[in-house]
């Protein structure tokens, strides 16, 4: 075969051959719909940080105020009760701090997210409260009638109530 009549298999300016070049563009497009899908289903699943309310909570929430913010995803929900308790039945995606153990687990805790302290009557709300406070946290406030309260607006949790 002549010069002329053979295949030409390599790029001029780089020496790398055509298909090479070919599998670089073609990944590197794959990668750019890879990343484009995934940002955009992050925002589908309101991964986004939840902004930082401009104006002070109250020490304590209603419980169809926590529901809202429940429903929007607008605060971690703090379950203080003992360990077997959240087991039994809590509210979907709350972080489960006993009480007794608070103090040396706070950091656990976003400290710029709202927080909602959930106990089972409202007992140990207020003085959870106030152990996140001393510990620099701003944004916490308490659920008026605990896990009892909640129940008992039928609101969705995960287990069974003992009631």
């Amino acid at each position: 075969m002549s010069k002329k009549m053979q295949p030409n298999r390599k790029n001029k300016k780089s020496g790398l051959p055509k298909w090479v070049i070919w599998a670089s563009a073609s990944l590197i497009a794959l990668l750019a719909v890879l990343a484009y899908f995934v940002v955009r289903s992050s925002h589908q699943m309101n991964l986004t940080p939840t902004p930082t309310p401009t104006i002070a909570l109250p020490a304590e929430i209603s419980v169809e105020d926590a529901y809202t913010l429940f429903q929007n995803n607008a605060a971690v929900f703090l379950d203080v009760r003992p360990a077997n308790g959240w087991v039994a039945y809590h509210i979907g995606s709350s972080v489960s701090i006993p009480f007794d153990e608070l103090s040396s687990r706070e950091s656990e805790l976003p400290p710029h997210r709202v927080i909602v302290i959930v106990d089972q009557a409202g007992e140990l709300g207020s003085q959870a409260r106030a152990i996140l406070k001393g510990a620099g946290f701003s944004l916490v406030t308490v659920m008026t009638g605990g896990m009892d309260a909640w129940v008992q607006h039928h609101y969705p949790f995960i287990g069974t109530a003992p009631y």
